[in-house]
């Protein structure tokens, strides 16, 4: 798994250990809204933690698969990407059920554009870093 050996050789990075010190179950990392955690008998669980509250999920097969062939950053640049995407599409969802309405709600549609526009801009920023990612790859 590319991703966890860049973080366990990452001096900068501090993996966290559960269970007992002497004998820990797992040791994880969490950044860029991902978890990655590597258990005791090797088997690793990825989670895009980026969701509501204490709630996660695993994250899909080919996202999976980028952390192991690409490594850790790309995999949670493409994590955020498809995130961000998801909840543009609940946004412009949101938008045309209130915009269908025989009483639009102005503030609820001013709101909803409101936050179209920082999940665009989050989305684009993440965009960029994905690209750059490329280029210095390449080089």
């Amino acid at each position: 798994m590319k991703a966890w050996e860049e973080l366990s050789n990452d001096r900068n990075v501090t993996l966290v250990y559960t269970g007992l010190k002497d004998d820990p179950k797992s040791w994880f990392y969490i950044d860029h809204g991902v978890k990655i955690e590597r258990f005791a008998d090797g088997h690793y669980e990825i989670n895009n933690v980026m969701l509501a509250g204490d709630h996660y999920e695993p994250v899909a097969s080919d996202e999976y698969h980028m952390f192991e062939r690409e490594g850790w950053l790309p995999g949670c640049y493409q994590v955020c990407i498809n995130t961000f995407r998801k909840r543009l599409d609940k946004v412009d969802y949101l938008i045309g059920l209130e915009a269908e309405r025989q009483r639009v709600d102005e503030d609820r549609l001013d709101m909803l554009a409101t936050r179209k526009g920082e999940l665009s801009t989050k989305l684009n920023r993440y965009l960029e870093m994905m690209e750059n990612l490329s280029k210095f790859a390449a080089k």
